[in-house]
C-alpha cells in the first residue's frame, strides 16, 4: 500500500501558476548547519521565521495550524485525540486539524472543491485513493504547489528512511511530475530508522 501526501493549496495571487526551481537534492543524516540565529531556548533556526533548522524539534517556535485532508478510516476511533496525533503535535509544535473527505469518493470531492474554487486543506493525505493523473494534473496546473524547494531544504526526516539508493531513485521518479516538479511526498511504512 502506498501512502502519499501532496500540497493542497495554491497562491491565488498568481492565478494558480506557481513557480519553482528544480535542483539536485542532497542527503544528510544530521541536522543541517545553519547560519541563522538561535532562539532564546538555544534552538538552531532555519531561514524561515519561527521555524527551527531541519532535524530540530520542535519544528516551530510558536504554534502553527496545519489542516490535513483525508478520507476518514473507520479503524481510527478518534483522529483528534489519538496517540499519534498528540505525539506529533507535542514534538513538532504544530496544531493539526483534520478535514474529512467521504470515505468513498474522496478524489471526486477534491475535484469538485477545485472546480468550485474552494479552499483546500494545507495537506491532502492519500492511501492510494487518488489517481496519479489527478495529482499530476493538479500539480502541473498549479493547484498543488511544487515541493522541490522543501525537499532540498527541509526534508531532513525523509532522508532518514532506510531504503537503498535504487529505491530512493524509484520513489523520486514516482513523485516527480512530467514537468519535473515534485508534487507529493511518499510515505513508506516501517522504513524509519529507530
Amino acid at each position: 500500500m502506498v501512502f502519499s501526501l501532496f500540497t493542497g493549496c495554491f497562491d491565488k495571487s498568481k492565478n494558480g501558476e506557481g513557480s519553482t526551481t528544480t535542483t539536485k537534492t542532497t542527503t544528510t543524516t544530521k541536522p543541517a548547519e545553519t547560519s541563522a540565529s538561535e532562539t532564546e531556548a538555544g534552538l538552531p533556526m532555519s531561514d524561515v521565521p519561527g521555524m527551527t533548522a531541519p532535524g530540530v524539534l520542535p519544528i516551530v517556535t510558536e504554534p502553527v495550524k496545519l489542516t490535513i485532508g483525508l478520507a476518514q478510516n473507520s479503524g481510527v476511533m478518534d483522529y483528534e485525540d489519538n496517540y499519534m496525533t498528540k505525539m506529533i503535535e507535542e514534538e513538532t509544535g504544530i496544531d493539526i486539524e483534520f478535514y474529512f473527505f467521504p470515505s468513498s469518493g474522496a478524489e471526486q470531492n477534491i475535484i469538485m472543491m477545485v472546480s468550485a474554487n474552494q479552499e483546500l486543506p494545507d495537506v491532502i493525505a492519500s492511501y492510494g485513493g487518488y489517481s496519479a493523473n489527478t495529482v499530476l494534473n493538479f500539480g502541473e496546473s498549479g493547484i498543488f504547489l511544487p515541493l522541490d524547494e522543501y525537499f532540498e531544504k527541509y526534508a531532513y526526516f525523509l532522508n532518514l528512511v532506510d531504503i537503498t539508493e535504487e529505491e530512493r531513485q524509484m520513489i523520486d521518479t514516482f513523485i516527480t511530475s512530467p514537468d519535473g516538479k515534485k508534487v507529493w511526498i511518499p510515505v513508506v511504512p516501517g522504513c524509519l530508522r529507530g
